[in-house]
């Protein structure tokens, strides 16, 4: 019993290590701000499209003399 549990903190301690030597937070963080960078960036021109659609016309110019 005891070279299983052995054997499961031995398979939890070197996947634990070779995550941490592969940088995979680092990388997933990453990975995940440029998500939200690129998916903010698509919104910010979408709405300027919004904003540039529904614009309102210009005031009418004053009548003349």
């Amino acid at each position: 019993m005891a070279s299983l549990f052995d054997s499961v903190r031995n398979l939890i301690h070197d996947t634990a290590q070779g995550m941490i030597d592969a940088q995979v937070t680092t990388k997933v963080s990453d990975m995940v701000t440029n998500f939200v960078s690129s998916g903010l960036a698509v919104t910010n021109d979408t709405l300027k499209i919004v904003r540039d659609v529904t614009l309102p016309p210009p005031p009418p110019p004053p009548p003349g003399p």
